[in-house]
């Protein structure tokens, strides 16, 4: 699995969520778990907003 598949794209670069919870992504055929991916929380929201609001400035 490439790294950058469970992380978000934030102000240019690739990190986790900040969020407690994390989602599992699953393949529906068999249930296998692709990826775990933790989720965004209100800061990352914001901060993703604030970072592309600037880029288009």
């Amino acid at each position: 699995m490439n790294a950058k598949w469970n992380k978000q794209f934030i102000g240019g670069q690739w990190r986790e969520g900040n969020s407690e919870r994390v989602y599992a992504d699953k393949n529906p055929y068999n249930d296998d778990i692709l990826a775990e991916i933790r989720l965004a929380n209100e800061k990352d929201i914001d901060e993703a907003y604030r970072s592309a609001k600037s880029e288009f400035m």
